[in-house]
């Protein structure tokens, strides 16, 4: 077959880890590689062309566009190497983001949606295209920097394709200080040639020349004066934000410079939950710090500084890295006397490398110290007390790992300790970070892992779903069951079906629910201990499920075994959850409360904004069928409306303390199509169709109606019905053009009301809630008066009605029941 390539001026070598080159042979149609400069796309993609014509493919190559090239030219560029439609056909599309046009992105999907025998590949460097590959179809990819980084196996294999062969010590060393970062890595390469016979000493000497000459020629000199400044000062941080740069010296414009410095591919931007963050490559970080020090900096001062700056911000974590920087020993084990448990759950690799590095003498002078190490060597899976520092990045890649199993093992037994101590995000996202690699060494050896796999979808699932991801979660348990019931592991199976089940019921999905139930009672129990774990998921979905169908008997047998659980029952927040909602429906909230205080502690320790949100959402149900209104309405003004469950509390605390129009606004805030939580939107609907029927809006009304009784009825929940008063029910069936079956069964049987028709609460206008506030204070009408700048009289009236509001008669009854609702702090 014709080979065209268009522009192969690339003299670069095309050597490139032949697990890397795997990655781009997947045929996904589009494949984006991500990542800042220095992480060798260009000797990947090289890489893969080579193989491409190997495989007699047809291959063209596209290189970095001129500045002055228009997306119209560059387009013409592309096509012009495709041939007749069938023909395999590879495209490499270096740099596309130096076009900053957003419509070749565009062309590039509809290409590969057209020509399926056609896969691009396309480099770009920041995120001016190609902005969230995680949202590309399944059918697309997407590799990032952490994937690009070299493993000791490919440096090995690097240097033997020069014809070099450092000892394995040498290599451990070398992959350790360059961080795998591949630029730095061939830069080695580049100055050992020359040196040979190659020894410790040789490649030490090496690395000295060619790591600062890299920063020199290829960081420092690509940017200005005030970029390289802002460089050097910044790089004190391990992960910088705006407001951290700001505070290390680096402007007024440290937004401008971190953006610039991203799309120059000098800084790799990061997607934390506090926002955007961006970080330097390790290597290059700590050459940056001899530069600051060769400027007259003094880096120790400079860490120790943000040490405290982190501290005093509640970010323990990296406080306790700065201070190891800093070799500040005495502040590193002050953050570790304090916050050493928080740590061992959350951030494990950060204390095994500070633990490590804590001299003899202070760890001596800490018994405390001592045992702690030893604990974080165990969960770390370093029994041996090996204290090279611990490579994450490499454990994660089984496929180059000595054992797998034991690999898989540990990685696993962290993502457990994480999601033990609550830390939901941080698990969910260590176990995407798996999977990946699960799937390379899947592809190059099929059985290594294969009874490793069901308990890994099992603990996924789990993962997942403790994060709010449902639709992984789903995806990860159903697995397990097939995994599980093939391997005949009875207890994967079990639970797995039992928390499929779970996720239907939460979402209201409850024929989906039944059916996974169903699935689970086909499945023996496991032995006693563990049976007590595996059935949670299930016992959680029957209450869900029953309380919903207001079957509130089956509901009680479900909920008495979810009372006394093990110690370790990562699923509470599902259990409060589930125990709450059959306590508001049983007409018991006080059961639900003090659900919610079993579980405090946990709930404060949880780190996820699913399980935060879901529990407030929670709380402030609980608390509104008390008539608890006030705990309620602050709860309601603090929880963001981003969440279904959100939504419909912070709804139907406006609906019952009167606000209607705010109940309506609430509701129809959130984005309803498509969700996947049935339960939720036909409250909000039933809400909203109460709201807007006392505002005297029956034909909005009748439509929010409507659409509720049709969700009502494809999903057989009833228990939204009795959410509001009886009498309103009524009124809108009377005005629905089509009888709703579930709505007559609802009004054919007694059912409690589960909030009151209303709650009262008084709202204090801004003048009623100053002469509050002069009540409070002791001050007389007179003092109030002058500070108002209004006449004794009026403040007089504003004081009558204030006590009208509070229902009050004297002072001390009305600082007592402003008290009450919120008005004053205890």
């Amino acid at each position: 077959m014709t080979q065209q390539r268009i522009d192969t001026s690339d003299n670069a070598a095309c050597w490139a880890p032949t697990r890397s080159v795997h990655l781009l042979r997947r045929n996904s149609g589009l494949t984006v590689l991500q990542a800042p400069r220095g992480f060798g796309k260009s000797s990947l993609v090289s890489a893969w062309l080579a193989a491409s014509r190997d495989a007699d493919h047809l291959t063209v190559h596209i290189p970095p566009p001129e500045p002055t090239l228009t997306a119209d030219d560059y387009w013409i560029r592309v096509t012009a190497g495709l041939t007749d439609v069938g023909t395999a056909t590879d495209i490499a599309l270096e740099r596309v983001d130096l076009l900053r046009d957003r419509t070749v992105e565009e062309r590039i999907f509809e290409l590969v949606d057209a020509r399926p025998e056609v896969n691009v590949v396309a480099t770009v460097v920041g995120r001016s295209l190609f902005e969230d590959p995680l949202s590309f179809a399944p059918s697309l990819d997407t590799v990032r920097a952490d994937d690009l980084l070299y493993t000791v196996d490919d440096v090995q294999a690097l240097f033997r394709s020069a014809g070099l062969d450092p000892a394995d010590a040498d290599l451990s060393d070398l992959h350790r200080r360059t961080g795998g970062l591949p630029a730095l890595c061939r830069a080695v390469l580049t100055a050992a040639k020359p040196l040979r016979p190659l020894t410790p000493e040789t490649l030490e000497q090496a690395f000295s020349d060619a790591v600062p000459r890299y920063v020199r020629d290829d960081v420092l000199a690509a940017v200005d004066a005030e970029l390289r400044r802002f460089l050097v000062r910044t790089a004190t941080a391990h992960a910088l934000t705006v407001d951290l740069a700001q505070y290390l010296g680096g402007g007024l414009d440290s937004a401008r410079h971190l953006l610039d410095l991203e799309a120059a591919g000098l800084l790799a931007h990061l997607d934390t939950v506090d926002g955007d963050a961006w970080r330097l490559p390790p290597a290059v970080r700590t050459e940056l710090i001899a530069v600051q020090r060769a400027e007259g900096l003094d880096p120790a001062a400079r860490s120790t500084l943000l040490a405290l700056h982190h501290r005093e911000r509640g970010d323990h974590a990296a406080a306790l890295r700065c201070a190891a920087d800093a070799e500040d020993w005495d502040l590193a084990v002050e953050i570790l006397d304090q916050h050493a448990a928080a740590l061992v759950n959350s951030h494990v690799e950060v204390l095994r490398d500070v633990l490590l590095a804590i001299p003899e003498a202070e760890v001596d002078a800490h018994p405390g110290i001592t045992a702690l190490r030893e604990l974080v060597r165990q969960l770390s899976g370093d029994p041996s007390g090996d204290v090279s520092p611990y490579d994450t990045a490499g454990l994660l890649d089984l496929t180059v790992v000595e054992d797998p199993r034991e690999s898989l093992t540990v990685v696993g037994n962290r993502i457990l300790l994480q999601r033990l101590g609550g830390d939901y995000e941080t698990a969910a996202d260590q176990t995407r970070r798996l999977h990946v690699s699960v799937r390379r060494l899947l592809d190059a050896e099929p059985d290594a892992i294969t009874d490793f796999l069901p308990f890994l979808r099992m603990q996924s699932g789990l993962t997942y779903q403790l994060s709010g991801d449902f639709a992984e979660s789903t995806v990860e348990l159903r697995l397990a069951h097939r995994l599980g019931a093939a391997r005949r592991m009875d207890y994967i199976s079990r639970n797995a079906a039992g928390n499929s089940a779970l996720n239907w019921a939460f979402a209201g999905e409850l024929q989906r629910a039944h059916e996974w139930l169903a699935v689970e009672n086909q499945i023996a129990p496991a032995d006693e201990w563990i049976e007590a774990l595996v059935r949670i998921g299930g016992a959680v979905a029957r209450v869900l499920t029953s309380v919903d169908e207001l079957d509130l008997d089956t509901a009680g047998h479900a909920v008495a075994g979810l009372r006394e659980l093990p110690d370790v029952a990562e699923l509470w927040p599902f259990v409060t959850f589930a125990r709450c909602r059959y306590a508001v429906a049983t007409g018991d909230p006080s059961l639900g409360l003090a659900a919610l205080t079993e579980y405090a502690e946990a709930r404060t320790r949880a780190n996820g904004l699913f399980v935060q949100s879901l529990l407030d959402a929670t709380e402030i149900e609980v608390r509104l069928a008390l008539g608890d209104v006030a705990p309620a309405k602050a709860l309601a003004d603090s929880l963001p409306s981003d969440t279904p469950w959100g939504v419909v509390a912070v709804a139907r605390t406006r609906l019952l303390t009167g606000d209607h129009q705010s109940a309506v606004t609430t509701c129809r805030r959130y984005d309803w199509l498509g969700t996947p939580y049935a339960r939720a939107h036909l409250e909000a609907l039933v809400i909203e169709a109460v709201a807007t029927r006392r505002l005297g809006r029956d034909e909005d009304a009748d439509r929010a109606w409507s659409h509720a009784c049709s969700i009502a009825d494809r999903t057989g929940i009833r228990s939204a019905f009795a959410s509001v008063e009886r009498p309103a029910v009524v009124a809108l069936v009377e005005r629905a053009t089509r009888p709703s079956p579930s709505v007559s069964q609802f009004l054919a049987t007694p059912s409690p009301e589960h909030y009151p028709a209303t709650l009262a609460f008084p709202q204090l206008t801004d003048r009623e809630r100053t002469v509050l506030d002069g009540v409070a204070r002791g001050l007389t009408v007179g003092q109030i008066a002058a500070l108002m700048f209004l006449s004794t009289s009026t403040i007089k009236t504003h004081k009558r009605t204030l006590y009208r509001k509070l229902s009050a008669h004297t002072r001390t009854e009305a600082i007592d029941r402003a008290r009450t609702f919120g008005f004053l702090k205890p």
